[in-house]
């Protein structure tokens, strides 16, 4: 008789754990931007499914969110489709390794220093660049100065700092790049603010040599374009918990 209420109470249970769901795949918030004149081709990734799901990408500008599954590697794809057969395949243009955290992460596409679009994949901490905060990123092979008022500072190839506002209402930022003749081209004041108390700064700088013609019989002569894309944005940070009314 004990034997078989024990069978009746566990059979219900053991086939509800046979018709569990599965776990919910962890997921990294990465997102893309292009610094180039010209627009991305459609890229792909494998999304928490383990299907091929667009891999979104903005211009001038962070991308929307793609919800990307924590792993070691980022794959991005381009969809291809067979003319005769009409099958679509997705092989694969850039591997790119992930580190084990789970933070945010932005995706940049920018001109390298032979003027090919290449990449870089950046940390977003909100712990290393949290709210009233600028933080600066050099992606080109040269040296890039910037200021932010009384702050000066001298960003070498691939070099990163991260700037404290005092006033986040009205700020002074300058930037510019040493020239081939050994000057340093300043480009002029920009009065920035934050638009929000919760917002964040980042500015990414690119440069791309150019050739212009000299005055008074010089020939052409050899300048750097500085680029920087400012990009504001919202620090994401945990909604509290309202209390919940119990009836007693």
């Amino acid at each position: 008789m004990i034997l078989r209420l024990l069978t009746a109470l566990l059979l219900p249970l053991l086939a509800s754990l046979l018709h569990a769901a599965p776990p919910i795949p962890i997921t990294r918030d990465i997102s893309a931007l292009f610094l180039t004149s010209t627009e991305p081709p459609p890229l792909f990734y494998m999304n928490a499914s383990g299907k091929p799901a667009p891999f979104a990408v903005g211009m001038q500008g962070r991308g929307p969110v793609n919800r990307v599954p924590v792993g070691e590697t980022l794959r991005l794809m381009r969809e291809v489709k067979d003319p005769a057969t009409g099958a679509t395949t997705y092989p694969p243009v850039l591997d790119l390794p992930l580190s084990a955290r789970q933070t945010p992460a932005l995706l940049v596409f920018f001109h390298g220093p032979n003027g090919a679009i290449t990449h870089r994949l950046i940390e977003d901490d909100p712990s290393v660049h949290p709210a009233n905060s600028v933080r600066f990123l050099n992606l080109s092979a040269h040296e890039v100065a910037c200021k932010v008022d009384s702050d000066t500072l001298v960003l070498q190839p691939s070099d990163g700092r991260t700037v404290r506002v005092a006033n986040p209402s009205a700020f002074v930022y300058v930037y510019g790049a040493r020239q081939p003749d050994g000057s340093i081209f300043k480009f002029p004041p920009n009065r920035l603010k934050f638009p929000r108390d919760d917002m964040r700064l980042l500015v990414l700088f690119s440069t791309l040599p150019d050739q212009v013609e000299g005055g008074f019989g010089e020939g052409p002569r050899q300048i750097l374009i500085v680029r920087d894309a400012r990009i504001f944005d919202r620090v994401k940070t945990d909604e509290p918990t309202r209390p919940q009314l119990t009836r007693l």
